[in-house]
């Protein structure tokens, strides 16, 4: 029995062995790479004709994405369905400027087209990759490290001291409240962002009519028990210059079968062509409701409202010794 028990205790350790060599490795490979891609970033500069000028919408915050099309067969595709190489994105300033037949300055990488915002995501990749990959290996060097004799006595003398008892408490305490709060200040930012895009939906009145013309469509269909589904329209107008106007619009999937096929009502805004807005029935308000991310926003909402009972009851019980309401005519309880 304790022969099969080691036998399983070596196993595990040769497996824990592996993926950190494994991680090691790839960490090591993926530097080397970004090293070379910044390498690359710097020594080989290209251009690029823009054929096209086009932006893409998100659905609940109304963001809108720009960039050019650098292949003229790609006019009226659904812009998120493109590659690296057959659009760049560019800032808004830079977008106004750009004329059809202009060129975008970019970099030279595995013979395809990489500008500045390419670059930036795909070194943000790495960065989070990297941060992910590091726990791994920094948990697999602290349970070793715990084995050492030297490092136990060091530890057991400052826990001896209450030091370490003190700095871990302040350092958890740290982690875990700091995260909290990060984690909802980043789900009221972008709650913030949506009722934004919800107010100047309703409330913008220097808008104007008009019906676009479906030019592609894309259904990205996640499958599993909690995946969302995205849905594309590919959209085209003329604007009151008589301009023709493409803009990828993220819809619900009520929106999706409703119009992929025909055209559809919208209205954009005056300044800004590229800002469209689409009808929207109670369907695609319960849809949107229901998506995953809406329903981590719920979570946001009732883990701050719990905290904000606990900050109470815990206020209540420093000043009447109870967490609950003291009804009138009651003494208070002794602490």
């Amino acid at each position: 029995m304790r022969y099969n028990y080691d036998l399983k205790r070596i196993g595990w350790m040769l497996f824990a062995f592996g993926v950190f060599v494994f991680v090691l490795f790839k960490t090591v490979e993926n530097f080397q790479e970004y090293k070379e891609l910044k390498r690359e970033d710097e020594s080989e500069p290209m251009t690029a004709v823009v054929y096209e000028k086009t932006a893409a919408q998100d659905l609940l915050y109304g963001k809108t994405y720009y960039m050019v099309l650098l292949n003229e067969k790609l006019t009226g595709k659904v812009a998120w369905n493109l590659d690296i190489g057959q659009r760049a994105y560019v800032e808004k300033e830079e977008f106004d400027k750009l004329e059809i037949g202009d060129t975008v300055s970019g970099f030279k990488i595995d013979g395809t087209f990489h500008n500045q915002e390419d670059l930036k995501g795909e070194y943000s990749s790495y960065y989070i990759g990297l941060a992910f990959v590091s726990i791994y290996i920094f948990g697999y060097i602290s349970y070793w490290l715990s084995k050492v004799k030297f490092v136990v006595t060091f530890f057991h003398r400052m826990e001896q001291k209450r030091l370490f008892n003190s700095l871990l408490g302040v350092l958890l305490y740290g982690l875990f409240y700091g995260g909290m709060l990060l984690g909802l200040s980043f789900g009221f930012y972008h709650m913030g962002q949506m009722a934004m895009n919800a107010y100047d939906k309703y409330t913008d009145e220097d808008r104007i009519e008009t019906t676009a013309v479906v030019t592609d469509h894309f259904a990205d269909l996640d499958v599993g028990r909690y995946a969302d589904s995205d849905y594309f329209l590919a959209l085209s107008f003329e604007n009151q210059a008589s301009e023709t106007v493409y803009v990828t619009k993220e819809v619900t999937s009520h929106t999706y079968h409703a119009y992929k096929d025909q055209p559809v009502p919208i209205s954009y805004s005056e300044e800004n062509p590229y800002k469209i807005y689409l009808q929207m029935s109670w369907e695609d308000v319960f849809q949107i409701m229901m998506t995953n991310e809406m329903l981590m926003y719920y979570l946001v909402c009732f883990i701050t409202v719990a905290m904000i009972y606990v900050f109470i009851c815990w206020r209540r019980y420093k000043k009447t010794g109870s967490y609950f309401p003291i009804k009138k005519g009651n003494p208070p309880l002794s602490k």
